[in-house]
């Protein structure tokens, strides 16, 4: 079966319009805090 070009333009512009409605709070850095507990977690092991 072939593909339909138009199909999967409209596939790929609507994940990137997904992506891009996202939360910002999804998309943020880590911070020094979430950092460091990262790296705590991490040396001790678990």
């Amino acid at each position: 079966m072939p593909i339909d070009p138009f199909a999967a333009l409209n596939a790929l512009l609507r994940a990137e319009a997904a992506r891009a409605d996202e939360p910002t709070i999804r998309r943020r850095p880590p911070t020094a805090e979430t950092d460091s507990a990262a790296t705590a977690d991490h040396a001790s092991g678990d």
